[in-house]
């Protein structure tokens, strides 16, 4: 009989130890499941200053209403891809996305956008080197009326639309 019940008990053991290895098997699969899908997501919010783009391919944020205004009057509107929240005209402009301002940008949002270029005025200008950490961020002066007239030149030069800068600043 105690030879029998033995049989038993051991047969019961193992069928348990099999229970718990496949139980651990799973429960191990699962975290590193979980583990590979939370460090995916964390890399696709981790701002990536490098992302391939096409040769050519401008992709402006800007964080001033007078920098849209101004990249839009020199007819470059086409490459701004996100607005500050303060950007009320052109109405041209009112479908982008907005990305926050100047003193307190919208980290995120820039980033999905995927700029080539971030736009700000120097005298309102948050951080900055947050702003480099995603695409080369430009902080243009805007108190004076030569500080405008120079930086509507700069903008002229980016969009590769020096002769409309020029007609715009005089």
């Amino acid at each position: 009989r105690q030879s029998s019940d033995l049989r038993v008990v051991s047969a019961s053991d193992g069928i348990r130890e099999d229970a718990l290895d496949r139980r651990s098997l799973a429960m191990v699969l699962g975290l590193g499941l979980i583990t590979t899908l939370i460090a995916g997501a964390v890399h696709s919010w981790a701002p990536s200053p490098r992302r391939s783009q096409t040769a050519g391919e401008a992709r402006l944020v800007s964080l001033s209403p007078a920098i849209t205004e101004t990249l839009f009057a020199l007819g470059a509107g086409e490459l701004v891809v996100g607005r500050s929240n303060f950007c009320k005209l052109p109405t041209e402009a009112a479908h982008l996305p907005t990305v926050g301002t100047g003193l307190t940008p919208a980290y995120e949002p820039i980033v999905r956008l995927n700029p080539t270029r971030v736009l700000t005025e120097a005298n309102v200008a948050g951080d900055a080197e947050s702003l480099r950490e995603i695409a080369p961020t430009l902080a243009l002066p805007w108190l004076t009326l030569e500080d405008m007239v120079s930086s509507v030149r700069r903008l002229g030069a980016i969009t590769n639309r020096d002769d409309e800068a020029e007609r715009l600043a005089n």
